[in-house]
């Protein structure tokens, strides 16, 4: 009987050394989250005064009750539960630490999202008024006791000169544990209009961006900075590749010392987004050479089943589960597929 006791308590210690192990193992282990919602606004709730929920100023009309897509709270309160279900299950069961967001509709959208369960118990959120004339907006969620945030801005990369106006790119400097990390969400111009005619608008932001991570990399050398969100762009243009200096292959960019970033996209074959029958990578998360270096990075894509549906026009294929095709409700998730990143913060585990 003794011996049936002792061979029960050391079963049960067992179990507990080794789940205080798995939680010690996620802890240092920090995982990045980045996801293109499709088209998340509010629905006339005015939280903030610099949001209005009716801004004559912004062109969302289309996302009312009476507008082209007759979005309703209730198809709003639709959205915010699937994009709750897709955060709590990206990483088993552990929730991303940090979750940049693009096409959401500023503060008050933020407030709806962080009203759903798991979002509401464990994040903080991060969210600009922003310049984009549909009033788009990037946003950022982190964790609570995991990630404190230190300091935080909208970066605008418009030109009202050139009647372009586009996202601001969202700022913030985070600290998890030990280590301090730049965090730049974004969501760069949509490729419109005739062949290139929009990769100018593209590598005008990437330049900017340069220039910011640039003044940062000039006073700390070996900065962790993390670049994620909707690019509109793969991982071989020249907006990222050139501008920006992101090199697109991970295993010859010690080579480069022209391209200070590594496009942790270029890890996995798997794609987020589909373009007439074509799949691509638009959504990237990319690294500075020096985390490369330091810490252990990992990326892929997210793509469930729920987060797929048959393609009807590309027989023989799956494409994502929009919420919307054309202007009728598809009761989806996004034209996107979430990408996520982890990153090995001490090496000897």
């Amino acid at each position: 009987m003794k011996r049936l006791a002792f061979v029960t308590v050391l079963l049960i210690y067992s179990v507990l050394s080794a789940e205080a192990s798995w939680f010690s193992r996620k802890t240092d282990t920090l995982t990045i989250m980045s996801y293109n919602i499709e088209n998340f606004f509010d629905f006339g709730i005015a939280i903030h005064l610099f949001d209005p929920a009716d801004d004559p100023n912004k062109n969302d009309d289309d996302f009312t009750p009476e507008g082209a897509y007759h979005w309703t709270e209730h198809l709003m309160q639709v959205k915010a539960g699937k994009i709750a279900r897709v955060v709590s299950t990206i990483n088993g069961w552990n929730i991303p630490d940090i979750i940049g967001l693009s096409e959401i509709e500023g503060p008050d959208a933020v407030e709806q999202l962080l009203r759903r369960g798991k979002l509401r118990r464990y994040y903080k959120s991060v969210v600009f008024p922003t310049s984009d004339r549909r009033g788009i907006a990037t946003a950022m969620l982190y964790r609570k006791g995991r990630v404190d945030l230190l300091c935080s801005k909208a970066i605008n990369v418009s030109a009202p000169s050139r009647r372009f106006f586009t996202r601001d790119i969202l700022y913030a400097k985070l600290k998890v544990r030990k280590d301090t990390f730049h965090i730049f969400v974004n969501h760069w111009p949509s490729k419109r209009g005739k062949g290139n005619s929009s990769d100018a608008l593209r590598d005008s932001v990437a330049a900017k961006l340069r220039l910011v991570t640039d003044s940062i990399v000039s006073v700390s050398k070996d900065a962790n900075i993390v670049l994620l969100g909707d690019f509109n762009d793969e991982e071989t243009s020249y907006s990222l590749t050139d501008v920006l200096g992101a090199a697109k292959d991970t295993l010859s960019y010690r080579e480069d010392i022209t391209q200070p970033f590594v496009n942790l996209s270029t890890l996995t074959k798997d794609k987020s987004y589909k373009y007439q029958g074509t799949w691509k990578t638009i959504d990237h998360i990319i690294v500075t050479k020096t985390m490369m270096k330091r810490f252990t990075c990992s990326f892929r894509v997210f793509k469930p089943d729920f987060l797929l549906q048959e393609d009807t026009k590309y027989q023989l294929s799956k494409r994502p589960f929009r919420t919307y095709l054309g202007q009728k409700f598809n009761d989806g998730y996004s034209d996107h597929l979430p990408v996520i990143a982890k990153i090995v913060l001490n090496n000897n585990l």
